[in-house]
């Protein structure tokens, strides 16, 4: 269908859907059992340092104790399918490609 790959079956959202998408511009209000929790980190990680030490933390909790996060070291692939909305997404303020631990690769 639109937007999926064809290829592994992962659906990757097509440049018309992203730009279909409404969002307020600030939530006002939302009930916290209807917040996934990774749209909720959003709200308590204030910077890159602030997420590198978030993101040790969980890994060293994890191999302790199951987490509530998996944490993956390398971008989705559809940041590399030339798809120019997802530019913007991926990269941080200084047109950087994101990445964990703030390493450039």
């Amino acid at each position: 269908g639109e937007g999926s790959d064809g290829s592994s079956g992962q659906f990757v959202p097509s440049d018309a859907h992203l730009r279909s998408v409404q969002v307020p511009p600030s939530p006002t209000c939302m009930h916290v059992e209807r917040l996934d929790p990774s749209l909720a980190l959003a709200f308590f990680i204030r910077d890159r340092d602030d997420f590198n030490d978030w993101a040790a933390r969980v890994h060293e909790m994890s191999e302790h104790t199951k987490s509530a996060f998996v944490l993956q070291t390398t971008a989705p692939k559809y940041a590399d399918d030339g798809n120019d909305v997802f530019d913007g997404l991926m990269s941080d303020n200084d047109g950087d490609s994101a990445s964990l631990g703030g390493t450039e690769g």
